[in-house]
């Protein structure tokens, strides 16, 4: 199930779907299918593992599917995660953020997007807040719409 949601390919899924897999099964012990599909931007695939039943909220504190969206610069995926319930403030193992995973990535229109689903421009994450997190992965245009926004140091 996780290769063939990796790889966008819906029909295996919809097959391994009806034949009873487990949608949210973590062979890896981190990631779901919903994870892989998130990380390679398959939107017809987060879409159909959702409606199946897929659990697009994190408990463990491994990154979310939307962790993995936002860090890859997945526009769409992000808008379909966020629209079916996935938590904005979730902290991964690293205790970073969707909004800090998409500053790394260098990723505007994500976190033009997060910051306007609701992301807290403003949390600290070890003594890092977004704006701090950008000034150190050298991010000037969204430094510069972080402090648009209001964003403090």
């Amino acid at each position: 199930m996780h290769a063939a949601a990796r790889n966008g390919h819906i029909e295996m899924v919809e097959f391994l779907i009806g034949a009873g897999a487990d949608l949210d099964a973590t062979p890896d012990g981190k990631t779901t299918p919903l994870h892989q599909a998130s990380q390679r931007g398959k939107t017809h695939t987060i879409e159909l593992l959702i409606q199946s039943g897929a659990d697009v909220l994190e408990k463990d504190g491994h990154p979310s599917a939307l962790h993995f969206a936002a860090s890859e610069g997945y526009a769409d995926a992000v808008k379909i995660l966020l629209a079916n319930g996935a938590y904005i403030e979730h902290k991964d193992s690293f205790a970073l953020k969707p909004l800090d995973r998409a500053i790394m990535g260098g990723h505007i229109s994500i976190t033009e997007l997060l910051l306007d689903a609701g992301a807290d421009i403003n949390s600290k994450i070890l003594s890092h807040t977004p704006l701090l997190l950008a000034r150190k992965w050298k991010r000037k245009v969204i430094i510069e719409l972080l402090i648009q926004r209001g964003a403090i140091e």
